[in-house]
């Protein structure tokens, strides 16, 4: 009798335990930040909803004219579509809050089923979400990249112990992560790798590894756009983004950076200290997914996940070897139970906040030219406006198909590398920087206060200053037939008090 009731106090302190952890998950997954395309991309996925079909001329952009569009996130822009008319902003924010806990819930199930305890598994996986949260915080299609590439290495480790029939998974999943994010190519590469290398210690396997991984890969070309959409991946892929911070390599002395340390620190001891056989696969890929962070800090998840995953065997046995325990929580007393439980619910309950809104970036000036935004929509102009790169998806939210933009976040998908290169001579007022505003047909100008073009287009002749604050500066060309519309308008104009939600 004793023996059931240890068992029961055992079972009842690892849901208390579990549930605390996502309770936690909940709470940091939740809180949600406007990232600059979410307008685009709830734009975008509305207009495949009304229209029924993919767009694939831009008809936002007055300098994208002729250049196709391969909108190789449609999907994910859909499914944010839907959660948005279903919810508005709680919609979105329950959507991603989903996503997220899917991933970190698979995650966590597997750490449990390599027999560490609530309680370590846990620890594990909250060290990994700091890695985890900023690539998590918005509200965009990178975050379907999180879950497919958790999906696609549970599927890599499983196959690794000889479950080959696994591997098919592989085959939906990159049928459907093409289409959400480009990160496709991530997973791509790992099950590559890994199939390699483990067909080189298995080679009277290698049918079995060959033909499921090569149907995964062809699985790719299920996109509206065939193999252009690859070759298009592989090629914006590849190049550099500099003036994009999560593009840019992670630095090690950092926050992320001490984090990724540690976990690279844990997985290194696991290895070490474990007793379990080593599978050269899964250290293979580990050690690629180690370096991937030094390439782009955006690869940083991906790491955490590597760790937890291919790592996660050497991690559990190391831990238990280390202690002489598994760690599972036994005998502790009830209070100390439901004391966890009620901590659970007063977090999930505290969670609720965090869906009622997306928050704006708060500074001070504004993050985004609102009050200019709203000095053109209240003047009821049309035209075509240059604005800085990070506006561009906001603007077009608020004044297409009056306004068209010159450039936003969608980039390559868009815009050829030879008109953005004229387009950030302009923002940046290097070299022949007035041959954009010159070679095309643009009205107004929309710039930072404290930038570049905002001290040379007051000295440029035929353009005139229009409206300013501390965030922008809005110029219009004289000859511009509607200037005199806007002029009037900011004359008297009152702008709204700065917003703290999305949209």
């Amino acid at each position: 009798m004793s023996i059931n009731k240890n068992n029961r106090s055992t079972d009842f302190s690892k849901i208390a335990f579990t549930t605390f952890i996502f309770a936690i998950l909940v709470l940091l997954i939740s809180k949600t930040l406007a990232d600059a395309d979410l307008w685009g991309h709830l734009q975008f996925g509305m207009d495949i909803l009304d229209s029924g079909t993919i767009t694939e001329v831009d008809p936002y952009s007055y300098i994208s004219v002729g250049q196709r569009w391969i909108n190789h996130e449609w999907l994910a822009e859909v499914l944010f579509a839907l959660f948005w008319r279903a919810g508005g902003s709680t919609g979105l924010i329950i959507l991603k809050t989903l996503i997220g806990l899917l991933t970190f819930g698979s995650i966590y199930f597997y750490l449990i089923k390599l027999k560490l305890s609530p309680i370590r598994a846990g620890s594990l996986l909250i060290l990994a979400s700091i890695a985890v949260i900023p690539a998590i915080a918005t509200v965009r299609p990178h975050i379907s990249t999180l879950l497919f590439s958790a999906i696609t290495f549970l599927i890599i480790v499983t196959a690794e112990y000889g479950k080959y029939k696994w591997l098919w998974l592989a085959v939906p999943v990159f049928a459907l992560w093409v289409n959400f994010h480009g990160g496709v190519l991530a997973g791509i590469g790992f099950l590559v790798i890994w199939a390699v290398v483990h067909t080189i210690a298995h080679r009277e396997e290698w049918l079995k590894i060959l033909i499921p991984t090569v149907v995964s890969v062809l699985a790719v070309f299920l996109n509206p756009y065939g193999i252009d959409l690859i070759t298009f991946l592989l090629e914006t892929g590849t190049i550099s983004r500099p003036e994009i911070v999560e593009w840019q390599a992670l630095q090690p002395v950092s926050l992320l950076g001490a984090v990724y340390f540690i976990l690279l620190s844990i997985a290194i001891l696991g290895v070490i200290f474990s007793k379990t056989e080593k599978r050269i696969p899964l250290l293979v890929v580990l050690a690629v997914a180690a370096i991937m962070p030094f390439v782009a800090v955006r690869h940083l998840p991906l790491f955490a996940f590597a760790v937890l995953i291919f790592g996660g065997p050497y991690i559990a046995d190391a831990w238990i070897q280390i202690t002489k325990s598994p760690g599972n929580p036994s005998g502790l007393p009830q209070v100390v139970i439901v004391a966890t439980l009620l901590l659970s619910v007063g977090l999930l309950i505290f969670s609720l906040r965090n869906f009622q809104n997306i928050m704006m970036a708060k500074s001070i000036p504004p993050f985004f030219p609102e009050a200019a935004i709203q000095l053109i929509d209240e003047s009821d102009v049309s035209g075509n406006l240059v604005n800085e790169f990070n506006w561009g998806e906001y603007a077009l939210w608020y004044l297409a198909p009056k306004i068209k933009i010159s450039m936003d976040g969608r980039r390559e998908t868009v815009y050829s590398e030879e008109v953005y290169g004229e387009y950030t001579s302009f923002i940046n007022g290097i070299g022949d920087w007035q041959t954009f505003i010159d070679e095309y047909d643009t009205d107004i100008a929309l710039v930072s206060s404290s930038g570049p073009a905002n001290n040379l287009l007051r000295l440029k002749f035929g353009w005139e200053l229009i409206y300013e604050d501390n965030t922008s500066s809005l110029f219009a060309s004289q000859e511009w037939e509607q200037i005199e519309t806007l002029r009037r308008h900011a004359e008297d104009f009152v702008a709204s008090p700065p917003k703290e939600f999305f949209p």
